[in-house]
């Protein structure tokens, strides 16, 4: 051999060496991955129904249906690691089609504008009581309304009323009412409530000007969960006060709408929102009472506890309840869930297996994704999952030490461990959730953890006990004493509230952090707890996009609500809004979004000096970071305006047509939404619109709807 050659090989050999050792590292670092393969299930199916909502536009249905067959017939024909990549690529285009078929499934046409006093008939499917004194309000279905086509008609309405006296669930009513669509993004980027509404199937929300006269009784079969719990509601109405009343009615049927302002506050202000709202832990008690009651019946029966299997009769029948007490809280995601994970691990006790385990998490949240699609884009399913799974994960690591302590302990010490595993679940819990309060909802609660030591116990032993046995005892008139009891505790619960949200900076208000900066922060935390190995480094990645997009990230100068109904500007001093008497909802939403104290704002003067605004009848001029803008009143001085201004702002419809400033008028609000504005070395502009595109749940979405010959709802034409 040539020493030439020879010298190649000894050049060459380096290379082989290092890229099999490469190979091997990939191929050991993967196969610590295979185990952990169903946990990616969801993660995968998220990541297509995340890309569906993510759209611009609404996609033609084939492009779903033909993704999921394309992908479905790679998955079978594939082998060996393809198969785990086209598995990937399936449930990706499974979650996009399970997406566009709810949106089919569920199209309701939503009204384009608002529509005056308008007679409207319809079915009562829920009646729901409103703060003490303020009503109640009612969703009809099967809906007319007069002077408007079946095909612009909305499947449901919600109605508010004086009083529901009289009113039951299944009659058809007819009532004259004002109306309108529910209401868009209140700042670009912000909750779309029109989409939540759409998913719910109501497509307008309106007040009734008089009392609704009754035109069609209800069948005996009609809504029969429904009428349970508007019993139920009545029933705790008649022998609890405000607000322990509401309360009560939350933590039975679900409905939330009759807690006052203030005891919702304190609660909140308390980090006690989770006991409210009917989840795992409100599932988990109902179902753990009548398991281990049900047991100690059976097992007290003579011979019945030696013979039989009471344990799994007894998991039988927790189950049955758990079901029924998810129908009474009106099966809302977090109560499916909940159900989902209590029935896998009830299923897991009668087939002698482990119910705690990640994977129950994982499949939970497949099925609710798989159900619900646009759960994915809620606050309740990222928390109520967050906290799940950090619950799971942390005790599924503890479990040796906390069982070898609990067989070792004594009834003092058995107490303290649970005063223990109380606080280590409120830690685990607020951590959690905590990145998605701030992203949602743009507060901390300091204190939360102090709060749920002593209000969890409270809805563990008293609370919730009693709620079953009232639950249990109503069909026979013997509601009275648990009810009393479960108004006692929650008396008890509402006064830690109160006493928890006075003490110093119990809540803290943050601003809203960039739109990206929460699926990045997601997919940080889930390669940071579902890989293993080295590869788990990765999510340092993600993790630093997100701090950074929080860091760099500027909230808008100026800020417009759909309609030009008001307009806020942000300064070092505050937020100072054109108006404090009107829209009060979205200023504070302003507010919070800012990371400011309810209430704060402050009001533009009809004339002289406030801030960076000085104004005087015609229009109010500021000029902020170099850039100068004009608010204008009167359309007359317009000229003069833009010959001042780089940006013009009017709260009427103007001619825009020889203005050198960018202009935002009314018609632009009506048309785009609402407006967000940064100025500094340019002006820049973002709307509504353009961030959640022109989709079904859009108002005037008749462009999206499709009859039969028959007339007939038959979804989107998409």
């Amino acid at each position: 051999m040539s020493a030439e050659v020879s010298g190649e090989i000894r050049l060459r050999t380096p290379i082989f060496v290092y890229s099999g050792m490469a190979r091997d590292f990939i191929t050991r670092e993967l196969a610590w991955q295979k185990p952990r393969l169903f946990l990616w299930f969801p993660v995968f199916l998220s990541l297509g129904i995340g890309l569906y909502f993510s759209l611009p536009a609404e996609p033609p249905m084939i492009l779903g249906l033909a993704a999921f067959a394309l992908s479905l017939a790679g998955l079978v024909v594939s082998e060996g690691e393809k198969r785990v990549f086209m598995l990937a690529v399936f449930l990706a285009a499974t979650g996009f089609a399970a997406s566009q078929l709810r949106t089919y499934s569920v199209y309701t046409p939503i009204l384009e504008k608002e529509i005056g006093a308008r007679l409207v008939s319809g079915r009562i499917e829920v009646i729901e009581s409103m703060e003490d004194g303020a009503g109640s309000r009612l969703l009809l279905s099967g809906v007319q309304i007069e002077k408007m086509v079946p095909q612009e008609t909305p499947v449901r309405v919600r109605i508010s009323v004086r009083s529901d006296e009289g009113l039951q669930v299944g009659q058809r009513v007819r009532v004259l009412a004002g109306l309108g669509p529910p209401s868009p993004p209140l700042q670009p980027g912000a909750f779309d409530f029109q989409r939540y509404m759409f998913f719910q199937r109501i497509g307008a929300l309106g007040f009734a000007y008089k009392q609704p006269d009754v035109i069609g009784a209800p069948s005996a079969r009609q809504n029969f969960i429904e009428r349970i719990r508007v019993a139920i509601d009545r029933r705790i109405e008649a022998y609890l006060p405000y607000p322990e009343a509401a309360v009560a009615m939350a933590l039975t049927t679900g409905r939330r709408a009759a807690i006052s302002e203030e005891a919702n506050d304190a609660i909140t202000a308390a980090g006690l929102a989770h006991i409210l709202s009917i989840s795992g832990l409100h599932i988990g008690i109902v179902s753990g009472i009548v398991f281990f009651l049900s047991r100690l019946l059976m097992v007290c029966i003579p011979g019945f506890g030696v013979r039989r299997p009471v344990k799994k009769y007894a998991a039988v029948l927790a189950f049955m309840a758990a079901a029924f007490y998810t129908l009474l809280a009106g099966a809302t995601i977090p109560t499916q869930r909940s159900l989902i994970m209590v029935g896998i691990a009830l299923f897991a006790i009668i087939v002698d297996r482990s119910p705690l385990s990640i994977r129950l998490v994982a499949f939970a949240a497949l099925a609710v994704l798989l159900a619900a699609p646009e759960s994915l884009m809620s606050a309740s399913f990222q928390m109520s999952f967050a906290a799940v799974a950090g619950l799971v994960m942390v005790f599924d690591y503890l479990r040796p030490w906390m069982s070898a302590w609990h067989r070792q302990a004594g009834v003092t010490k058995r107490a303290a461990l649970y005063l223990l595993s109380v606080t280590l679940t409120t830690v685990i819990a607020t951590v959690a959730t905590a990145p998605f309060t701030i992203f949602h909802f743009q507060q901390f609660q300091i204190y939360g953890v102090i709060a749920n030591a002593l209000a969890v116990p409270l809805s563990a032993f008293v609370i919730m006990p009693a709620a079953v046995m009232a639950l249990v005892l109503m069909p026979f008139g013997l509601e009275h004493w648990p009810l009393l009891a479960m108004g006692a505790g929650v008396d008890a619960m509402i006064d830690i509230s109160v006493w928890v949200a006075a003490l110093p900076y119990a809540l803290v208000k943050i601003p809203a952090p960039p739109g990206a900066a929460l699926p990045c922060f997601m997919a940080g935390i889930i390669l940071l707890f579902l890989v293993k190995g080295v590869f788990r480094y990765a999510a340092l990645v993600p993790l630093m996009a997100c701090m950074l997009m929080v860091m760099a990230w500027r909230q808008p100068d100026i800020v417009i609500a759909p309609g030009f109904d008001l307009a806020g500007v942000r300064t070092q001093d505050g937020l100072y809004v054109s108006s404090l008497r009107r829209e009060e909802f979205i200023r504070e939403k302003w507010e919070s979004n800012y990371g400011l104290q309810e209430g704060t704002a402050l009001g533009w003067p009809k004339e002289g000096q406030a801030g960076p605004l000085n104004c005087d009848e015609a229009a109010c001029r500021a000029e902020i970071n170099g850039q100068r803008v004009s608010f204008l009143k009167n359309p007359g001085v317009l000229d003069e305006e833009c010959r001042w201004a780089a940006l013009v702002l009017s709260f009427s419809p103007v001619k825009k047509q020889g203005c050198a400033a960018q202009i935002i008028d009314k018609f632009t609000t009506l048309d785009s939404g609402a407006q967000a504005v940064w100025l500094g070395d340019a002006v820049t502009i973002q709307n509504a619109e353009e961030i959640r595109g022109n989709r079904p749940w859009s108002s005037g979405n008749k462009n999206f709807s499709g009859r039969s010959a028959s007339g007939s709802r038959a979804g989107p034409g998409f």
